[in-house]
């Protein structure tokens, strides 16, 4: 049973800041021979391959059978044991039944003790007996049976002087030293097995069938030592190496998979070093074809999914592409199933499965994910106590107690991680290579609690261990400048708590240190310059240091623009600098920090992804930089900062559909490259990715929208280069933004956790600013949970008392103040006004509130309200509006009174009645007439529509929002896709067709506003569930103002899309003056022009 190394994946890896602690995985080929060739005829047909009528059981039985002949000769004995053992062996490789593989070794055993000392045959014992006891060692962790295997397999090395098998004696000698270096961390281990397999590799000639498995086999060990001291020669050669094995294995060669897989680990490894993608590029692509080798059914396909798991994690940390993230976790899934409870890689795949659901909760924020990985690891540690991956789990298992303290503060968590780090430092005594890395997270944990407790003797352990850690790290090892950071944060600390100056001044030290050890290009050289400003702010206020002030500021914004470093890397160090910033600074830190978030979010390649991050985000970013910049003085700067950190989807959307018509004219060449790549880059972003879709060819689409993405950067660079378009697709100035205010002004209520206040913008001069003192953003938040609890839950008289109640509070609190302003500044009861609120007031009537008592006007008896989700959109629904009524166009009339799982809509025909009765030219889609296709043509060919039918609002994928149609819905990315230039007015006699979404309240996702976006100027929809009875009364009253001109003298009719926001307050006005329910008519709101 010879044994040659199949392949080194790197699959587990410390799950904290810093330093790595990856303990490869090892999946082995075993080769076996019969080396007896007076071996009965049928024992040696068991053990060939190729002999497909007996399966391995029976050949267990005709060997047990014949064993039980009587007078056997010695050396049939010994044969007929061995080959017994060979197949007790196979089936336990098939089966993991360790009753198997403990009769193999017995057999194994036997069989020695009857061969002759120098007989041909005892080498192969030795060696099959040995591989026994490592498979063994591997599977219960006992340290004697790996003795046992070295101390045999050297035997049968003693054997083989010389000649061809040599090498694979060599070899796996080799193996089981570097099992026992992995197990007590001994370096005399590792060399003597560098040793053995450069020997090995010296006596397999360039067209050796073993040189694949030897140049394998010592790019692993070199792999090894890399790790443990950070020679970057090590890496290198073990790069060189499993280039040339590769090379040795064309595709479909039984051993292609391995060598791609460990050339990929190798290459991963030189990523983390020095940061250049294309060495992750290539090691996802040798991944994927490991993984393409092995299909379904394919014995080592959990490998290669293991493998492809890991780097499309690392990828994920660099780019922050969810996409990568949730491959992860479906590889690291499969392969998990693939390992089922016995299995000896079941433990490693725990792991690395634990490792994507704890990125995923950090991304996403379910409790049910980290507590999975908890799980998992939990799992990992019982399956195997005691085995060299015990630490590793132990490792894990702490940092993910220690995420979920931070996240809930159950101290009894934090508690049990340092007790688990404690447990794994115990397992890596000294020498051990991974010992530094568990001395280091041991750190992290009193760090943590000392921060939550206050207790200097946990800041002191704190310092302790990361000192120690450092000691014992090589001065070149990739670890040592995530450790000396590390350390430098802990006296920084100390200083804060001591006053000791000598802290700071090595705490800098250290940091400076840790960048020269890292490469310019390198992505964490960002992360050092953060660590350095952020100690520089505190040595700032030392008397004599304040211009480390400046430079502290200097250098956070040349971390965030360190062009390797991953965008949400980015990002988060200008989320840093905001909050270590003055009020002198701070605006600059928030303009750089809001194009950092827009970088960010356009990373992604759709929507969906997109709209996904955005609701891990701090919803009030645009908001505090707003609050800022009027506290400076700034109101111009806060408008642009509320029209810059919003909306994101809409606007990047809008950027695809940038108009080009100057560009054309001064350089053709580079409006047709620009309107080319949008048009790629939106159909990938509003693309619905089928379900079935291969991994691969989701990878090719990722990796296509990632170039395009970068050529669309660069080329509107090159725009910018060109003269009178140096602001092309920048964040527009005050000075165009309040175009938006041409036709009345817009009211933004800004709520922050630091002002509160309202911003009117007015098409001359500046904004007006009125200050809400007395306004909290937690009063906000209660009242928007409150009123959708009021109609999710309530119903009649109580729903309708604890509306009225939240919209006077909004009248008290923020729009009484507004009205009163608008008074003071000239604006005339009955004017035109419009909303443009800004984060839970986005799912607040705002336009409704009123005192509701003693006759005392509320807002909508003062002015005529209507919406707006940013600035740009209200300029863009002005554009081209005709300045005086124009003739009505045909109206696209479609209804749907009635569809599956949904009930009937009795008003709906009544409401058509209506409409046709007032509008002279319609075409009516109705019924079976009414299909996805015919509505989306319909939209294309009219400037009107009206649709009464169901309207549905997903809650968590709001793209997903629905208008219900004949035979299939309408939904919102539907609309998106259809771009509608010419397009005008819409109305929505549809429930929740103007809901916004809770998660993402600023992005203002709904079917009204993709409307909007797709080229409807004028729209009105509903805020949540409408009335069946309230649609036809309100339709009949909007259309009879809006034809209310009557024919001019050539016989056509004159409307006005601007009169819908007048004649739907007229139609509400008509409504409570039938008594109808405030929670009714307020449901009804204007968007756009």
């Amino acid at each position: 049973m010879e044994h040659v190394i199949d392949e080194v994946s790197d699959l587990d890896d410390d799950t904290m800041e810093g330093p790595s602690n990856e303990c490869p995985e090892q999946s082995n080929t075993i080769h076996m021979q019969v080396q007896d060739n007076e071996v009965l005829p049928f024992a040696e047909e068991l053990v060939e391959e190729d002999l497909p009528d007996l399966t391995i059981d029976e050949a267990v039985i005709s060997h047990r059978e014949a064993l039980q002949v009587p007078g056997l000769r010695r050396r049939i004995r010994s044969a007929l044991l061995n080959q017994l053992g060979q197949c007790l062996y196979m089936r336990y490789d098939e089966n993991c039944t360790l009753e198997d593989l403990g009769e193999a070794i017995e057999c194994h055993q036997s069989a020695l003790s009857l061969s002759r000392f120098g007989h041909s045959q005892q080498a192969s014992s030795l060696t099959n007996l040995a591989e026994c006891f490592r498979a063994r060692y591997e599977e219960q962790g006992d340290a004697e049976d790996l003795k046992e295997a070295i101390t045999y397999n050297r035997e049968a090395l003693m054997l083989r002087p010389a000649g061809p098998e040599r090498s694979t004696s060599l070899n796996n000698l080799a193996f089981c030293l570097q099992l026992r270096y992995q197990l007590f961390g001994h370096s005399v281990d590792l060399e003597d097995a560098i040793s053995c397999n450069q020997e090995a590799l010296a006596l397999d000639p360039t067209n050796h069938p073993n040189r694949s498995a030897s140049l394998t086999n010592l790019a692993n060990c070199l792999q090894l030592r890399y790790r443990q001291f950070g020679v970057i020669q090590c890496l290198d050669d073990a790069i060189t190496l499993n280039q040339e094995a590769l090379s040795l294995c064309p595709v479909r060669h039984y051993a292609r998979p391995a060598a791609l897989i460990n050339f990929a680990t190798c290459l991963q490894l030189r990523y983390r070093r020095h940061g250049e993608i294309e060495d992750l590029e290539k090691a996802i692509s040798h991944d994927r074809e490991a993984l393409w080798l092995r299909p379904p059914g394919c014995r080592g396909r959990s490998n290669s999914l293991n493998a492809l798991a890991y780097c499309l994690r690392v990828r994920y940390e660099n780019n922050g592409l969810v996409e990568d993230l949730e491959e992860a976790v479906q590889c690291s899934q499969e392969a998990l199933a693939l390992r089922r409870i016995g299995h000896p890689g079941r433990s490693s795949s725990l792991t690395i499965l634990a490792n994507c659901l704890r990125l995923r909760y950090e991304r996403q924020g379910h409790a049910k994910d980290l507590d999975a990985a908890i799980s998992c690891n939990r799992e990992s540690l019982l399956l195997h106590p005691g085995l060299v991956d015990e630490s590793c789990s132990l490792h894990n298992l702490a940092a993910y107690l220690q995420t979920r303290y931070k996240h809930w503060g159950n101290t009894s968590d934090l508690e049990e991680a340092i007790t688990c780090n404690q447990e794994a430092l115990e397992l890596r005594p000294p020498g051990h290579p991974s010992r530094s890395v568990s001395l280091s997270s041991l750190a992290d944990c009193f760090l943590t609690r000392y921060q939550r407790q206050r207790d200097d003797a946990d800041l002191e352990e704190a310092i302790s261990n990361n000192q120690a850690a450092l000691l014992l790290c090589p001065q070149e090892h990739s670890d040592r400048s995530s450790f000396l950071i590390k350390l430098a944060l802990c006296l920084q600390l100390r200083y804060h708590r001591q006053g000791h100056q000598t802290d700071l001044i090595d705490a800098i030290n250290y940091v400076r240190d840790a960048m020269e050890l890292q490469p310019n290009v390198h992505p964490s050289q960002a992360y050092s310059m953060a660590c350095l400003a952020s100690i520089y702010v505190t040595y700032s206020a030392i008397p004599g240091q304040e211009q480390r002030r400046e430079e502290a500021w200097d250098l956070f914004d040349l971390a965030t623009r360190q062009p390797t470093a991953a965008i949400h890397t980015r990002f988060s160090i200008s989320l840093l600098w905001v909050a270590k910033s003055d009020r002198v600074a701070c605006l600059r830190a928030y303009r750089r920090c809001l194009e950092l978030a827009d970088q960010y979010v356009l990373s992604q390649p759709s929507i969906v992804s997109r709209r996904r991050l955005l609701s891990s985000f701090s919803p009030s970013i645009a908001a505090d930089a707003a609050a800022h910049a009027i506290e400076k003085g700034e109101l111009t700067t806060a408008v642009e900062f509320l029209e810059q950190g919003r909306t994101f989807l809409w606007s990047q959307l809008g950027r695809y559909r940038s108009p080009l018509d100057k560009l054309w004219q001064v350089n053709a060449e580079l409006a047709a490259k620009f309107e080319a790549l949008s048009r790629q880059l939106e159909t990938s972003a509003i693309a619905l990715q089928p379900v079935e879709a291969s991994r691969e060819k989701l990878e090719d689409q990722a990796l296509r929208y990632r170039k395009a993405a970068q050529e669309w950067n660069s080329l509107i660079e090159d725009i910018r280069q060109v003269d009178g378009f140096h602001s092309f697709l920048c964040p527009m100035h005050y000075s165009v933004l309040k175009q938006a205010a041409s036709s009345g002004p817009v009211i933004i209520p800004n709520i922050s956790r630091f002002r509160s206040d309202i911003i009117i913008v007015r098409k001359e001069g500046d904004p007006l600013v009125i200050p809400l003192p007395g306004t909290r953003l937690c009063d906000i938040s209660e009242i928007a949970s409150q009123f959708a609890s009021a109609l999710s839950t309530h119903e009649g008289r109580t729903r309708r008392k604890k509306i009225l109640e939240i919209l006077r509070f909004l009248w008290e609190e923020i729009v009484g103040f507004i009205a009163e302003e608008l008074q003071q500044i000239g604006i005339p009861i009955g004017s035109r006004v419009w909303w443009c609120p800004t984060s839970k007031l986005t799912l607040l009537p705002v336009h409704a509130a009123g005192p509701y008592r003693n006759c005392i006007p509320s807002f909508h008896d003062l002015y005529i309200s209507s919406y707006t989700p940013t600035l740009t959109a209200l300029i863009s629904s002005h554009h081209r509006l005709a300045l005086e009524p124009s003739i009505a166009p045909t109206l696209l009339l479609i209804g749907q009174p009635n569809v599956q799982e949904k009930h009937e809509i009795y008003r709906v025909r009544d409401e058509l009645r209506r409409i046709q009765r007032i509008i002279p030219s319609v075409q009516l889609l109705v019924n079976e007439n009414g299909t996805h296709d015919s509505v989306i043509e319909g939209l294309r060919s009219h400037r009107w529509i009206h649709l009464a039918l169901h309207g549905s609002q997903n809650l968590h994928e709001p793209f997903q929002s629905h208008f219900h149609l004949y035979d299939k819905p309408l939904t919102l990315l539907d609309i998106i896709q259809a771009q509608l230039p010419e397009a005008e007015f819409a109305f929505l006699s549809a429930c929740h067709s103007a809901s916004g979404d809770e998660f993402t309240p600023d992005e203002t996702i709904h079917l009204a506003a993709g409307l909007q976006f797709s080229g409807f100027r004028s729209v009105i929809g509903t805020l949540w569930k409408m009335a069946d009875a309230d649609g036809p009364v309100v339709a009949e009253e909007v259309y009879k103002y809006m034809f209310r001109r009557g024919r001019n003298i050539h016989g056509g009719v004159l409307v006005d899309i601007r009169d819908a926001a007048a004649a739907l307050n007229i139609a509400m006005n008509i409504l409570r003056a039938r008594g109808v329910p405030v929670d009714r008519w307020i449901s009804f709101v204007h968007i756009g022009a």
